[in-house]
């Protein structure tokens, strides 16, 4: 058995490679407690084709849940679980040559997950949610067991610059001067409408 230098194993990463597991809900939103709080939906908002969506934004209580999402925009995780579904995503970085050269951080083999932020396009005051929307920060991630297993490809010049950080596998946010469209891909435009409805029905329970 091989260890990493942070205790990491290769078999806890290959676990999660073949079913990368998503953290529950934080227990004060999830749960019906003595006060009678209202159980929020769950957090899975569709699979598809072995694709898992997620939402991955949530009340925290600060200030109402549409102000929050208006003002910060909603983040989502998309979960490549079948294995055909996620070699098909690393050939398209790697065709597309949207990955950092070799040795320069984490392994694409170990792709699981992308993370998107999606933006209102404009806020207007007085509407808790805007008509239109992009994504801002589009990333794609490998499991954190997955971090510095094998030394995760980085080069010996480099030292440990990447020891304890690595997950992002390759991204591309409005930082860059990228702003994708929402319609640019059938999953994203689904992916759009089935988070807008998750976060009205969060918002009749907690924006009260």
């Amino acid at each position: 058995m091989c260890f990493s230098a942070s205790g990491q194993t290769p078999d806890a990463c290959r676990d999660q490679l073949r079913h990368f597991t998503v953290p529950e809900y934080r227990k004060a939103f999830s749960t019906v407690d003595s006060s009678g709080r209202a159980k929020l939906p769950t957090r899975l908002l569709f699979s598809q084709d072995g694709i898992e969506v997620y939402a991955d934004t949530f009340p925290d209580g600060r200030d109402l849940f549409l102000n929050q999402v208006s003002g910060m925009g909603m983040h989502v995780l998309i979960v490549y679980q079948d294995e055909p579904v996620r070699q098909a995503m690393i050939k398209q970085l790697r065709e597309k040559h949207a990955l950092p050269p070799s040795g320069m951080g984490a392994l694409v083999d170990n792709l699981k997950y992308a993370k998107i932020l999606f933006l209102p396009d404009s806020l207007i005051p007085g509407k808790p949610l805007p008509d239109t929307w992009h994504i801002a920060h589009l990333e794609y991630d490998q499991p954190e067991q997955c971090m510095n297993v094998f030394r995760n490809d980085v080069h010996a010049t480099l030292g440990d610059a990447y020891d304890h950080s690595v997950r992002a596998i390759a991204y591309t946010d409005e930082i860059k001067d990228v702003r994708l469209s929402v319609d640019s891909q059938p999953l994203w435009s689904k992916t759009l409408q089935a988070m807008i409805a998750w976060v009205k029905e969060c918002a009749t329970l907690v924006d009260k």
